[in-house]
């Protein structure tokens, strides 16, 4: 085989029973804090434990391997948190031979904390089981042109039958008390202002969501101060451009937590699906590897 393709996420606990053995693993032993037990005990109580981002990943890893047979490489999925364990993974992709790994974290835009967290991990377990092949690591794919394509083709019909929606992006706020994540922050809005060139769009609106309880310094406006001069009646349609597939951050974060803010004062929320396994979106993947012809997102 001539190349591996590691598919890295966070990874979630698929019943309640899991989420408490999860939370230890993310604290790597240290105790959970109160809130963060109740915190996610709620969420996942949502969807009876059960997040859909295991299934999606699950169903992209098995397009991505269709994808990919004819090119004899094979694609492998990782989590970071949960099963299957990165540590367990590189065993099985060293067995194969494969003489190129690439390592790819489904997160759009480049960022040192993922980079950091997702790097570090795969190159201390490729150490032990890999040696002497060549192991690239892809840092963010949302300056391939195929991301804002993707995403006009999910936005474009909401857009044009919703004429007075508001159009709002967001993605996935992270501390800067380390670093300033610049790469991170500019990526989204040069994402954010292409999409909505593309869909002809001039105005619209950025924010972050999902910040977390610690440190004090956090990429941002929230959400909730970007659209704080929203008035009463307004609509908005949410394209959640940070996140490439559906799990709780969303499902919690924005389709409750931020739907009630709105709710609260009187306006109206809609959020657009995700590219989840797409064919668009492994399209994008498999073009971001570079592995057989470059394609377009209109290409059969």
């Amino acid at each position: 085989m001539k190349t591996a393709v590691l598919l890295m996420s966070y990874g979630s606990p698929e019943t309640m029973d899991e989420v408490m053995p999860y939370l230890a693993g993310i604290y790597h032993g240290r105790p959970v804090p109160g809130y963060a037990v109740e915190e996610n005990t709620r969420k996942y109580a949502m969807v009876n434990g059960i997040s859909p981002s295991t299934a999606i990943m699950n169903s992209l890893l098995d397009k991505m391997n269709i994808s990919l047979e004819k090119y004899d490489a094979k694609a492998f999925l990782a989590n970071k948190h949960w099963k299957p364990w990165l540590q367990d993974v590189i065993p099985a992709i060293a067995s194969t031979n494969a003489e190129r790994i690439v390592g790819l974290p489904i997160f759009p835009f480049k960022s040192e904390n993922v980079r950091s967290s997702y790097l570090t991990p795969l190159m201390e377990a490729a150490s032990k089981t890999i040696s002497g092949r060549e192991i690239e690591f892809i840092n963010g794919f949302s300056e391939n042109p195929m991301f804002v394509k993707m995403w006009k083709n999910i936005l474009k019909g909401e857009t044009e039958s919703n004429e007075n929606m508001k159009l709002v992006f967001s993605a996935h706020s992270l501390p800067t008390e380390n670093n300033q994540e610049r790469d991170y922050e500019e990526a989204f809005m040069k994402a954010s202002e292409e999409i909505a060139r593309s869909l002809g769009i001039d105005s619209y609106i950025t924010g972050f969501q999902s910040r977390g309880r610690y440190g004090n310094t956090w990429l941002g406006p929230s959400l909730e101060e970007a659209c704080g001069s929203l008035k009463a009646g307004d609509r908005l349609l949410v394209a959640p451009i940070g996140f490439c597939y559906e799990h709780m951050e969303v499902l919690y974060d924005l389709d409750r937590e931020f739907a009630s803010f709105l709710s609260g004062r009187g306006i109206g929320y809609k959020r657009s699906h995700l590219p989840d396994d797409s064919k668009d979106f492994v399209k994008l993947l498999m073009n971001t590897v570079k592995i057989g012809a470059p394609m377009r997102v209109d290409d059969e």
